[in-house]
C-alpha cells in the first residue's frame, strides 16, 4: 500500500519556520528560567490571600461591606514590623463620595496628625471653618496624617487615598526626612540604597510573601530601629548626623522625588494640591543634639571649648555682650555646632539684635545632629515642588512669621508645645492660614459661599469641637510625659525647663475647681449634641466623664462612639473601663474581647481581659 507523503512544510524532522536556533533556545531557557519562579511565586500569593495569611498592607480598608472606608491599624507592619505601636488617625467615610460634598485629605506626619490629641488638631479646626463657610455642603477633612512617618510612607498613602475621591490634598510634611524610615547610618561607608531599589523592596514587604520573610528583613536592616521600645540616650546619640554629611544630600533628594510622586499623585487624580512649608520652634526648642566638624584638631578643640566655656559663664551671669564675644570666637574654630549657635541666638534676643537672634536660631534648627525638625533644605524643597494652578504653595512658615503675635518673626512656645507641634493656638492660626487658600483653590467648584469669607474666631471654633480647660491640661501632661524621655534628655538646660513646666502644670492642675469641671463636661456635651454623628465628640465626652467619675454617663457616651466607629479598639477599651466601673462585668469583657478581635497586640488588652476575668470568678 503506498505512503501518503506528507507536504514538504510539515514533513517529519522540519519545523514550519525551519530549525531553532541555538540563542533562540537559550533565549526560550531564560524567559522560562524568569517566568516560572514568578508564576509560581504568583500563586502562592493568590493562596496565602485565600488563606488569610499575613494582613492587608493597603492604608485603606473597605467596610460596611464595601460602602465605607477606614484606615488599616496594621498598615505600618510593613515598614516597621508587627510591633510598631504606630496607628492611623481613625475616620470612616463613605466609599462613593456623596453630590453636592467637599473632601479633603490631610497628609503629614504627627503635627499634621494633631499630636497630642488629633480631636484639636488644625485639619478639624479647618473643617469646622468650612462648614461654617458652605452649612449647605458634606463637609470632609480626613485625617490621613499619621505619627512616626515621612515621605516615603505618605506617598503610599497618597496612592491610597486617590481612591477617595479628593477635592483636594493638603500637605504637610517634612520633620522626619532625617531621623526616619530609610535614615542614613552615620557609619562611614553606610550611604543609602538608591530610591529604586527602598521602593521595590518596599513593594515586597507589602505582599503576603513579604510579610513572611519580614523578621528576616528586620533583622538584618535597622528600619525597625526607629520603633525600638528600648530606645535609650545611647541610641539616639549613636545616630547623630553632621549637618554637612553628604548623606543628608541623598535624604533631601529622596525628599523632593517622594514629594514630586505625592503631587503626582494629586494631579493623576484629578484632584487640587496644597502644599505647606513647615513651621518649626525656633526660640524655645534648644538642639537635640550637635557635632563638631569632622576636621576639628584636637588643638583647634581646646580653643573652641574654652571659648564657649567662657560664654556660658558669662551668658549665666547676664552679661550678653560679652558671652556673644565668647562664642564668636569659638564660632571662629567652628561654627558646626548647634548648641553654640543656640546660645549665641539667646544672647543676641537678649540685647533685641532681633536679626542676628533669627538667623543663629535658624542655624541650631539646621545644625542639629537629630534633625527632628524640618530645616530650611526641607522647605526650600517644598517651594520648589508646587506647580500651580494643580499644586498650589502656601508659604505657613513665613505666614504664621508675619502674624502680630511674633512681633520679631522668630517662633517660639507660645505657638508650639516643644518642637513641632502645635498648642491650640499655633493650630487655630495654621487652619486660619489653610482656610482662605482652600477656597480660593477650590473656587468655582464650591459654588454659593465664596463671595466672602468669613473667619470663625477661636472661640466659636473651640466651643464647636468641645476644647475646654481638662483636654488642655491632659494634652500638656502627655506632652510632658514625652519630653521627659529620650531624645530631648541632651538638650541644653533640660532638667531645669523639664521642672519649671512640670511644677506650673501642677500648680495649674491644683487650681481646678469643681466648677471649672463641670464647665467644661457643658461646653464638650454642647458640642456633641450640636453635631451628633461626630465620634469624636461623644469620645471626648466619655472620656470628661470618666474624669468626672461619672462612669454611667460615660459608658452611654462612649457606647454611641463606638456605634459610630465598631472599627476603632481604643473607644472600646476605655468603654470596657467604663463598664467595669459601673459592675458590669460581662459587658466589659466583651468589650476587650472586641479589641482584640480589631488589633490581637493592642497594649494591655490581654492584661486586662485577664484581670476582668478573674474577678468574675
Amino acid at each position: 500500500m503506498p505512503t501518503a507523503s506528507l507536504p514538504p512544510e510539515i514533513s517529519v524532522g522540519k519545523e514550519a519556520d525551519g530549525p531553532v536556533s541555538s540563542w533562540q533556545r537559550w533565549a526560550l531557557r531564560g524567559v522560562l528560567a524568569v517566568v516560572s519562579p514568578c508564576v509560581v511565586l504568583g500563586l502562592l500569593e493568590c493562596l496565602m490571600w485565600i488563606m488569610d495569611i499575613g494582613y492587608p498592607a493597603g492604608f485603606l480598608l473597605p467596610a460596611d461591606g464595601g460602602k465605607s472606608y477606614v484606615p488599616n491599624d496594621r498598615f505600618a507592619y510593613q515598614f516597621y514590623g508587627s510591633k510598631t505601636l504606630l496607628r492611623p488617625v481613625p475616620f470612616k467615610v463613605v466609599a462613593q463620595k456623596p453630590d453636592n460634598s467637599l473632601r479633603i485629605v490631610l497628609l503629614g506626619e504627627s503635627a499634621a496628625a494633631g499630636t497630642p490629641d488629633p480631636a484639636y488638631g488644625f485639619g478639624r479646626i479647618l473643617e469646622t471653618m468650612l462648614r461654617g463657610q458652605f452649612p449647605n455642603k458634606r463637609v470632609e477633612v480626613i485625617n490621613a496624617a499619621m505619627r512616626g512617618v515621612n515621605s516615603h510612607i505618605i506617598r503610599v498613602i497618597a496612592q491610597d487615598c486617590a481612591r477617595l475621591q479628593p477635592d483636594l490634598y493638603v500637605v504637610y510634611m517634612g520633620n522626619n526626612e532625617v531621623i526616619g524610615l530609610y535614615a542614613p547610618d552615620p557609619k562611614p561607608g553606610l550611604n543609602l540604597p538608591s530610591l529604586r531599589f527602598l521602593r521595590v523592596a518596599q513593594w515586597f514587604r507589602s505582599t503576603r510573601l513579604g510579610q513572611c520573610a519580614q523578621p528576616l528583613l528586620v533583622k538584618w536592616t535597622r528600619d525597625s530601629e526607629l520603633e525600638n521600645p528600648n530606645q535609650d540616650m545611647a541610641f539616639f546619640r549613636a545616630h547623630r548626623l553632621a549637618y554637612d554629611d553628604p548623606k543628608r544630600q541623598t535624604v533631601y533628594a529622596y525628599f523632593r522625588q517622594n514629594l514630586a510622586d505625592i503631587c503626582q499623585t494629586a494631579r493623576r487624580s484629578g484632584s487640587k494640591m496644597l502644599l505647606s512649608t513647615v513651621a518649626v520652634n525656633l526660640k524655645d526648642f534648644p538642639p537635640l543634639a550637635s557635632l563638631h566638624r569632622a576636621d576639628l584638631t584636637e588643638a583647634n578643640l581646646a580653643r573652641w571649648t574654652v571659648s564657649y566655656t567662657n560664654g556660658v559663664a558669662s551668658e549665666a551671669a547676664g552679661r550678653f555682650e560679652e558671652a556673644v564675644a565668647h562664642y564668636l570666637k569659638a564660632a571662629e574654630v567652628d561654627d558646626h555646632f548647634a548648641d553654640l549657635q543656640y546660645r549665641l541666638a539667646r544672647c543676641y534676643w537678649r540685647n533685641a539684635q532681633y536679626d542676628a537672634a533669627r538667623e543663629r536660631f535658624s542655624l541650631a534648627r539646621d545644625r542639629d545632629a537629630l534633625q527632628f525638625r524640618a530645616d530650611a533644605y526641607i522647605n526650600e524643597a517644598i517651594r520648589g515642588a508646587a506647580r500651580p494652578p494643580e499644586v498650589t504653595l502656601i508659604d505657613a512658615e513665613q505666614i504664621l512669621l508675619n502674624r502680630d503675635v511674633f512681633p520679631h518673626k522668630i517662633l517660639g512656645d507660645n505657638l508650639f508645645y516643644e518642637y513641632v507641634h502645635f498648642r491650640w493656638a499655633g493650630d487655630y492660626l495654621m487652619a486660619r492660614t489653610l482656610f482662605p487658600k482652600v477656597i480660593e483653590i477650590l473656587g468655582t467648584s464650591l459654588g454659593s459661599g465664596t463671595e466672602s469669607v468669613a473667619m470663625l474666631s477661636p472661640d466659636v471654633c473651640a466651643l464647636a469641637l468641645g476644647y475646654n480647660i481638662i483636654c488642655e491640661l491632659q494634652m500638656t501632661d502627655a506632652i510632658l510625659d514625652l519630653t521627659s524621655k529620650p531624645p530631648f534628655l541632651d538638650q541644653i538646660d533640660h532638667a531645669n525647663r523639664q521642672t519649671a513646666a512640670r511644677k506650673d502644670y501642677a500648680q495649674r492642675a491644683a487650681a481646678l475647681t469643681r466648677r471649672e469641671l463641670q464647665q467644661s463636661l457643658v461646653v464638650c456635651h454642647a458640642a456633641l449634641t450640636n453635631c451628633p454623628s461626630d465620634w469624636w465628640l461623644h469620645y471626648n465626652y466619655g472620656m470628661l466623664c470618666q474624669t468626672a467619675q461619672d462612669y454611667a454617663e460615660s459608658a452611654k457616651a462612649l457606647e454611641q462612639a463606638a456605634t459610630l466607629m465598631p472599627h476603632v479598639a481604643h473607644i472600646r477599651m476605655a468603654l470596657a473601663e467604663a463598664l467595669n466601673k459601673t459592675s458590669q462585668n460581662e459587658a466589659a469583657i466583651a468589650q476587650i474581647k472586641a479589641v482584640l478581635k480589631i488589633d490581637p497586640q493592642y497594649p494591655t488588652a490581654h492584661q486586662v481581659l485577664t484581670e476582668y476575668a478573674a474577678r468574675r470568678k
